[in-house]
């Protein structure tokens, strides 16, 4: 019996007899194997050669595909002719089987022979001369009985090899099953994640990146993953992970080049600027943790980061504001040891005025004098607004000469190179805050005069009347009314670009360099003129300068009379307890208190005051206490007044840190209070309103006490 085997070159993409379908074959012609490859079809490309040595040898050279020999006579040709590129694949392809021939009616030949060939088989000759010249030819060596025994050793062997090792895939298989299990649950855990989140093996070599991480550092998971890419396109090569601690300091190395990072809890945090060319710069936050294999052993680490830009934003503000609070509280200590001294000069100045002739020159240096101190009670009050510590006063007022006023104070102030132009046509009137208006026109015109940046320039300031058809009204107006004054600052300066023209009134968005400002002047003025009912707007062009139009509904004109003179302030006889620590700003309202027909007594402390009410409870119609440094002494003295005279009225003084003044006599138990320096108008006003009222109580108390019918 004869085995055809199918010779390949080694190398070859061909594994299986079926590769080699309709290629080019080499097959000895008329032979068995040529007349079968003919008739199966196997291939129609067949290439007949007249022996199998030349059958390999062209083979060999390269030329065909493959060749169909018998198995036996081609390996023993192989290593008799050294081909070592040349080897066998798959089973044998077709089998022919050898018999004795003889002629017709020879059949005792033919049984002769096959007696013959069963005695040689028996005496084990057969498979000897068998072996020897039809066995492989790594075989010749070896003995078919001891190849059997061979065989049945390597068979039991192999049967418990395999049994074993069906053992051994079916627990790897769940191991690796629970790991891959593992696996896709942590990276569909990753991947769920909003924040830019990534894991790395124990080489630091990135094994799931998401896609946060994708769109904070524009890397896709596909350059990434597998490398330690991670280093540049997140940290940019600028210092090391933060899972590189974690991973340091498992291994025993030391952690003296880690100690920027924090280590919590055998975690790492830090907060990390990220910065990288066409990407928006923002603040991270990141933590990353340590990785253990159910038996402990380190296997990676996982960073997460937070995006803690606008965190930092506030904390920047925060730090800000804190820096205006401490200089608006210092700013109101000053203001508050200023209104006392204020309140004397006014009060004196006052006495001085009144005691001239009128019309004489003292009376108008005197008037001068007393309008210097209006504006400087009206300064302090912006510093006492900006640092909170004082409430609106929003009153109607004509506009044109509230910025005619603030237009005097901008002038002073402006360089030699900028001219100053206004045009006010308008004479309406707006109710306000006048102290707040003016500090936004001074805000607008120092804007304009930075913009302008030193050069030679223009700054104009335009007053004029538009109604509701006018089409430069902007849409976000509240108030309703028909009328508008429209307040415009222009400047000739460089304009402001169109990218951040709808940012300028965002708080703390400024353009200008360190320590020209805040960002915080537009955004304050936006916010005041929002309040008055009006609105702001911005028409700029870069290169062509900036206006800014401020729109304030008008009210209608009313009467008004001057309360700053005497004859027209209320006037009264009651008797007053004055009760003052300060030796100044009560002190110095008394002779104007006197001249208006009060009588004064004047206590420098709580016992006097105390001591006189109980000796003449009856002898005071109303109380005027100055506010102590300690509320708390302030508290007593109200107590005890209240105590002794429960009806009475009671006017406190308030300088700087005081509250509301509504609030402030709801929780001390007062009538009203009034604000240092203490304009007189307003006193008079306030005291005559508590008298009066004092009386009409008395006048009701009296006459149902006669009403009353006895049984």
């Amino acid at each position: 019996m004869i085995s055809y085997a199918v010779f390949v070159r080694k190398g070859e993409p061909y594994q299986a007899v079926d590769d080699l379908r309709n290629k080019q074959v080499i097959v000895v012609q008329d032979v068995y194997a040529h007349a079968w490859l003919r008739t199966n079809r196997f291939t129609p490309h067949i290439i007949p050669v007249k022996g199998p040595q030349e059958a390999l040898r062209v083979l060999s050279s390269g030329r065909y595909d493959f060749a169909v020999l018998p198995r036996l006579q081609g390996l023993e040709l192989i290593r008799r002719a050294d081909l070592k590129n040349i080897e066998t694949i798959g089973p044998p392809v077709l089998t022919q089987k050898l018999c004795f021939a003889v002629a017709a009616g020879n059949a005792d030949l033919l049984a002769e022979l096959n007696e013959g060939l069963v005695r040689f088989q028996k005496t084990g000759e057969y498979d000897r001369l068998f072996l020897k010249w039809f066995s492989l030819y790594e075989q010749k060596l070896h003995y078919w009985r001891y190849g059997m025994w061979i065989g049945l050793i390597v068979f039991g062997a192999m049967s418990i090899i395999v049994l074993w090792n069906r053992t051994l895939q079916k627990s790897v298989a769940r191991k690796t099953s629970a790991l891959q299990a593992n696996r896709v649950l942590l990276n569909q855990i990753v991947q769920g994640l909003p924040m830019p989140t990534f894991v790395v093996d124990r080489g630091n070599h990135v094994t799931h990146w998401n896609k946060a991480c994708e769109s904070l550092t524009g890397a896709d998971a596909d350059q990434v993953l597998g490398t330690s890419e991670h280093r540049r396109v997140f940290y940019g090569e600028e210092r090391p992970p933060l899972s590189q601690p974690i991973l340091e300091k498992t291994s025993g190395d030391t952690l003296s080049a880690w100690q920027a990072y924090t280590l919590v809890d055998g975690a790492c945090e830090m907060e990390f600027h990220f910065q990288r060319e066409g990407l928006p710069d923002r603040w991270l936050y990141g933590t990353a943790t340590a990785l253990h294999a159910p038996d402990g052993e380190l296997i990676g680490a996982i960073e997460s980061w937070q995006d803690i830009s606008e965190y930092k934003r506030l904390e920047a503000q925060l730090i800000q504001t804190q820096k205006m609070e401490a200089i608006g509280t210092l700013a109101g200590g000053i203001a508050h040891d200023f209104n006392n001294m204020l309140t004397v000069i006014m009060a004196n100045t006052e006495l001085a005025r009144r005691a001239s002739p009128p019309g004489t020159p003292v009376v108008e240096t005197l008037q001068k004098v007393m309008d210097v101190c209006e504006h400087a009670r009206r300064l302090i009050k912006r510093i006492l607004l900006f640092s909170r510590q004082t409430e609106l006063e929003i009153k109607p007022g004509y506009i044109d000469r509230l910025v005619s006023q603030a237009i005097n104070l901008i002038r002073a102030t402006l360089p030699s190179t900028i001219q100053l132009e206004h045009r006010l046509q308008s004479r309406s009137r707006v109710c306000v805050d006048a102290t707040q208006l003016q500090q936004v026109l001074m805000n607008l015109c120092v804007n304009a005069t930075h913009a302008m940046g030193g050069r030679d320039g223009t700054l104009t300031v335009r007053l004029t009347t538009v109604d509701r058809s006018h089409k430069c009204l902007p849409d976000d107006l509240t108030s309703g009314r028909e009328t508008y004054v429209k307040l415009s600052v222009s400047d000739t300066g460089h304009g402001i670009p169109e990218a951040i023209v709808d940012r300028i009134f965002d708080p703390f968005f400024t353009t200008k360099q360190r320590g020209e400002g805040t960002g915080m002047g537009l955004s304050v003025s936006h916010g005041i003129v929002k309040g008055f009912g009006g609105a702001i707007t911005v028409d700029s062009h870069v290169g062509h300068g900036t206006t800014f139009n401020i729109f304030l509904p008008v009210i209608q004109d009313e009467a008004t009379t001057d309360p700053a003179s005497i004859e027209n302030m209320p006037r009264g006889g009651e008797r007053l307890l004055v009760v003052d620590s300060h030796h100044q700003p009560i002190s110095g309202a008394s002779p104007t208190l006197e001249r208006l027909g009060y009588s004064l007594t004047t206590c420098e402390n709580a016992q006097q005051a105390m001591a006189l009410l109980e000796s003449a409870a009856d002898g005071v119609d109303l109380a005027i206490v100055s506010s102590w440094p300690s509320e708390a002494i302030s508290i007593d003295i109200l107590r005890d007044i209240r105590k002794l005279r429960p009806g009475l009225p009671v006017v406190l003084t308030a300088g700087y840190g005081v509250d509301n003044e509504r609030t402030m006599a709801a929780q001390l138990g007062v009538d009203a209070v009034i604000r240092e320096p203490i304009i007189f108008g307003e006193l008079a006003v306030l005291l005559r309103k508590l008298l009066d009222h004092q009386e009409e109580e008395g006048s009701r108390y009296k006459s149902a006490k006669q009403t009353e019918v006895p049984f």
